[in-house]
């Protein structure tokens, strides 16, 4: 089993207060085993404490994957409707109101953010190559990149799409790592939403 540091732990418990999730007295114990720990008198001592604060942050990555699994609020009604939150950077995959999945993402920076509304997927890829409409020396270019999937739902290429290159999605993702206004989602439940959503599917993007 790996033995965690002090700062591995507290990374979680940043990430978990991050998207509000339930955190009890987590954060009391891995501050006080945190403390504990550079005073081990041995080896023994050191892995026990060391033990816990694994046990700790294994709570805590449970907590963030319960609140991760919180869908989006929408009432959809008929039909399948693709949900985004721009505050949660969560999207929510409704059919007949029953959310069938639910994943964070990563959307448009604040300087090319992602519009709310209501639209429509109109076309889809698969694969498609993401080529940089901003000339290269723009701030804004990137290089030519592949995607397995996309969605296009707003005219000017504005897509829900996988993103090979990216590691970071939910909560601050659009502030410190934002998209050029794509939604940006994780692989497979990417594969998933293009499996499931044709042309015509409603795609609502809310704070």
């Amino acid at each position: 089993m790996p033995v965690p540091t002090p700062t591995t732990s507290r990374s979680t418990l940043a990430s978990a207060q991050s998207i509000g999730a339930n955190l009890g007295n987590h954060p009391s114990t891995i501050n006080y085993l945190a403390g504990q720990l550079p005073g081990a008198g041995d080896q023994g001592t050191f892995e026990s404490i060391s033990s816990r604060l694994y046990q700790e942050k294994q709570a805590l990555s449970g907590a963030i994957y319960l609140k991760q699994s919180v869908p989006v609020a929408y009432n959809a009604g008929v039909g399948k409707v693709i949900v985004v939150s721009l505050s949660r950077q969560v999207l929510t995959a409704y059919q007949d109101g029953n959310a069938i999945l639910t994943t964070f993402v990563a959307t448009g920076r604040p300087q090319l953010p992602t519009p709310p509304g209501v639209y429509h997927i109109f076309a889809r890829y698969s694969p498609y190559k993401m080529i940089s409409p901003w000339p290269y020396g723009s701030p804004w270019w990137y290089p030519s990149s592949w995607t397995s999937f996309a969605m296009e739902f707003i005219g000017g290429g504005y897509f829900i799409h996988d993103a090979p290159w990216r590691s970071w999605y939910g909560p601050g993702a659009n502030l410190y790592n934002g998209t050029h206004g794509c939604v940006n989602v994780p692989y497979s439940p990417m594969a998933t939403l293009w499996n499931w959503a044709p042309i015509g599917t409603t795609v609502v993007v809310q704070y």
